[in-house]
């Protein structure tokens, strides 16, 4: 090469020569010619270039460009080669290029995840625990040796060792073993002492080596944070969603390290506050985290965001004060404290606002309700009177407060005061005849001690049952007048159920709920509607309006009896995923998006949700459109009835054969109907039936990554005037719903037979699987960034009860089933099949999710409310 090649010119030939490589080999020769060109060529120009600081600029970010590419083509090479550790050797090229631009976004974000992924800290609590098993092993010996005895036998690995388990690992950062060196314990040396010598020996080697490989990983994940931080604070986006959650993921992880904790002590000053508002329910979910460092420092950041966004922390505040769990109800009061010296008003009003929301979503007919409905299970079913009486006597507390307050009966509102009034004399009887249950079995259980095996219990335990009986004719008395009001409610009154919201709720400092936005004008509640109306549905949910003070109005689904905090979180998931599909070219170029809406818990039982206009969900319209028609709703039903009585007992392939049946017997044609007779055009039709599609697959691949179950025709909606879907209730995710014992979901998604024929004349052999095919492969090729967000949602303490298993408690467990569901993920995401275990094209992948959720043998195999005839 006579003369250096334009750097420009051959940057783009070398990934030319990448991209188009075959097979292993010419790609290492691709990477052998660039490098050849970064330390010969690229050197040479250097010299040539003009000194004004625009081309400094611009020569520092190529030279960066030019090690970035090095980088990451060297771990493809040892990813290929299956080198054990791919990112370690590349460290030295990301370092160059963040050190090249100091202003480079994806340098410093590269080096970042390559100091993670060569960090591998998945290994550090099994180095850790074979660090203190080696402690154990050292003092077993040498007190042996002491003794003048033969030490315990060494065990073929240390995972036998009794006196440890995984939990020692815990909050053990900081905490790492100090042994005694050789001479310390030995003054004769240790080939004095033989065997045990030996084996002394092998134990400080082999702790000295363990040690060295801790304290290097603890600089690469420190490393790791340093680069998170850089890359937050240069980026010009504020829904870097990835980079903070992985940064949060090591503080709540690994911050009990000093070195950890001081990085993040120095860098966390350098974030702009409104990054953090993002990730709020990260934070506020880890408030009374055990290891006080950690603690601390999340507590000093959500102080900084009180400060300066009060209006962003005090529903997430007000949820965590009132949890059931001491300490974090503790710590959350405390920020509510700190936070009402500089903002008082709209504490006092957040306080208020959302407790008056609980006290409307949730009546104390419908509380009791359902509490006499889970303690008659437990009295007749489970025949535990105990259980039965932990469900009611709070609600006993609840609705006496006079008893240790005696302002408390001024602060009932006209609603509950009625309710005592009918129903205040059967309680207080029934209470009654339950503490007597209670002293009868205090005082039975007191005679059995000094009467050994007597027949004189009988008749007391006879008599306590009776107490319990005659307490049930009360309780079935107070539920038959409840059922009876519940079914005749069709509205509230504010001025029955939260006189004080009417008369406060005026021209507040509040914000709207789920409305705040940093770079916007606060659009605080001006009024909320007197008038609340009743959705008829099990749960009974609110349709609460509030006007703005930009005199529009806001209106939202108030739930109660039912948790929204997951909804919460797989609206940050599908903000990064619209995020992904805005930044691919061939999903930007369909404007494909899942459609979101807000979601502001209140409490763990209660909340906001965004409340979608002129949207109804599938079943609703489907049966409005049979009523319409005469056709009967549960036509399929009856008929499945008509074949078979006891359908779901069938063996599988009888089962086939009747659901096919059932399918011959129907057209399957009524949602194709409903967007054809509703759209007042063929255009609008055309535009409705391709948005159908097109928000169809979006979800149907992103919820198959998310393992999202319970996708019934109620929690599927469609909006009338666009024809996108918007799925709600995201409560079964990551497979729970295919894992359960009975009726587990054999398909990924919905994708039922009246789906197919509501698309276009190809059905699913068109827009509809090229559509799957972009969203598959955006996130596939965005794997990293899918499963940090996930991450953050599978070790949230306020989620993952979900994924344990009832039969089992303790971290260990709780831990390995977190893996197992990370696990399953990942393969979704690297195209590993779930049937053969075969790694799968994106095309191929798709096919066989499609070919799962068609199967009629996977079908037939569902619940009958999940209604897989439509």
């Amino acid at each position: 090469m006579q003369s250096p090649m334009d750097p420009h010119v051959a940057y783009q030939y070398f990934k030319h020569q990448w991209n188009t490589a075959n097979g292993v080999g010419e790609k290492r020769k691709a990477f052998t010619m660039i490098s050849s060109y970064v330390n010969q060529g690229l050197n040479t120009v250097d010299t040539s270039i003009g000194q004004d600081e625009q081309r400094l600029k611009d020569d520092q970010r190529l030279k960066s460009k030019y090690k970035l590419k090095q980088g990451i083509w060297l771990h493809d090479l040892n990813t290929m080669n299956k080198v054990p550790n791919p990112a370690l050797d590349t460290l030295k090229f990301f370092e160059d290029a963040k050190d090249h631009d100091c202003r480079y976004y994806k340098g410093w974000n590269k080096w970042a995840n390559m100091s993670l992924e060569a960090a591998q800290p998945e290994t550090l609590d099994a180095q850790k625990l074979e660090l203190k098993r080696i402690e154990s092993r050292v003092k077993k010996v040498i007190a042996a040796d002491q003794a003048g005895s033969a030490p315990p036998p060494m065990p073929g690995s240390y995972e036998d060792d009794e006196d440890f388990s995984e939990e020692d690992t815990e909050d053990s950062d900081d905490d790492l073993v100090c042994l005694p060196e050789p001479s310390d314990s030995h003054d004769g040396g240790l080939d004095e002492v033989g065997e045990q010598g030996e084996e002394l020996a092998q134990l400080y080697k082999r702790k000295h080596d363990l040690t060295q490989e801790i304290a290097f990983k603890y600089q690469l994940i420190t490393a790791a944070v340093q680069g998170f931080i850089e890359s937050i604070a240069l980026t010009l986006e504020t829904n870097r969603l990835e980079d903070v959650l992985k940064l949060l993921t090591l503080w709540f992880t690994h911050g009990s390290n000093e070195e950890v904790r001081q990085r993040l002590a120095e860098g966390i000053k350098r974030i702009p506050m409104n990054i953090w508002i993002q990730v709020i329910p990260q934070l506020i979910a880890r408030i009374d985290i055990p290891n006080t460092n950690v603690r601390d420092l999340i507590h000093r950041v959500l102080n900084d965001v009180g400060r300066e966004h009060p209006q962003a922390l005090i529903y997430p505040l007000s949820v965590a004060k009132k949890t059931d769990d001491g300490d974090r109800s503790r710590h959350a009061s405390d920020l509510l404290t700190l936070m009402g010296e500089h903002s008082k008003r709209i504490v006092d009003e957040g306080v208020m606002f959302s407790n008056e929301l609980i006290r409307i979503a949730i009546s104390w007919n419908e509380m009791w309700y359902d509490a006499l409905e889970r303690a008659s299970r437990q009295f007749y079913h489970k025949k535990n009177a105990h259980a039965m009486l932990d469900i009611l006597y709070p609600l006993h507390r609840i609705i006496n407060p006079e008893q240790g307050n005696p302002r408390a009966e001024q602060n009932l509102t006209p609603q509950e005061k009625s309710f005592k009034n009918l129903n205040g004399s059967d309680l207080s009887e029934a209470f009654e005849l339950c503490q007597a249950w209670k002293r009868s079995q205090a005082n039975q259980e007191q005679g059995e001690h000094h009467l050994e095996g007597g027949g004189g219990g009988g008749g007391g335990r006879r008599g306590g049952h009776n107490l319990i009986d005659n307490a049930w004719c009360n309780y079935i008395n107070v539920y038959n007048r409840m059922q009876q009001a519940i079914s005749q409610m069709s509205s509230v009154r504010l001025e029955d159920s939260s006189p004080r919201l009417l008369v406060e709720a005026r021209d507040m400092q509040l914000a709207v709920p789920g409305t705040y936005d940093p770079g916007q004008p606060v659009i605080k509640i001006h009024m909320v509607d007197p008038h609340v109306g009743v959705i008829k549905s099990k749960q009974k949910p609110r349709k609460l309006s509030m006007i703005g003070s930009d005199g529009l109005k806001y209106t939202f689904l108030l739930k109660g009896n039912e948790d929204i905090r997951q909804d919460e979180r797989a609206m940050q998931l599908f903000g990064l995923v619209n995020s992904l599909l805005a930044h691919s070219q061939s999903t930007a170029e369909q404007n494909l998006s899942i459609q979101r809406y807000s979601v502001i818990p209140l409490s763990p039982h209660s909340g906001l949700s965004g409340w979608r206009p002129h949207s109804d969900t599938l079943h609703q319209l489907i049966k409005d459109h049979r009523v319409k028609t005469s056709v009967d709703p549960s036509l399929e039903n009856k008929l499945t009835q008509k074949y078979c009585q006891c359908y779901e007992k069938l063996p599988l392939m009888m089962k086939i054969e009747v659901f096919e049946e059932v399918l011959n017997c129907t057209t399957g044609e009524d949602l194709a109907i409903i967007l054809y007779q509703k759209s007042p055009s063929a255009e609008i039709w055309f535009e409705r039936r391709k948005n159908y599609i097109l928000s169809h697959a979006v979800m149907c691949m992103v919820g198959y990554i998310l393992g999202l179950g319970d996708r019934h025709p109620s929690n599927i909606m469609m909006d009338r005037k666009t024809g996108n879907l918007i799925h709600c209730d995201f409560g079964e995710s990551f497979d729970v719903a295919r894992d359960r014992e009975k009726f587990p979901e054999t398909v990924p998604f919905r994708l039922t037979r009246m789906m197919r024929k509501a698309m276009e004349v190809t059905g699913i052999h068109g827009t509809y699987t090229l559509t799957c095919n972009d969203v598959m492969e955006v996130m596939r090729n965005n794997a990293t960034s899918v499963l940090a967000v996930l991450e953050t949602f599978v070790y949230d303490p306020l989620l993952n009860w979900r994924l344990k298993d009832p039969d089992t408690e303790g971290g260990a467990e709780m831990n390995a089933r977190a893996m197992e569901v990370l696990s399953k993920v990942r393969k979704k995401l690297y195209g590993v099949d779930d049937v053969t275990d075969e790694s799968l094209g994106v095309v191929e992948q798709v096919q066989s999710l499609i070919k799962q959720a068609t199967l009629s043998e996977n079908l037939c195999q569902l619940y009958t409310g999940w209604c897989p005839f439509w």
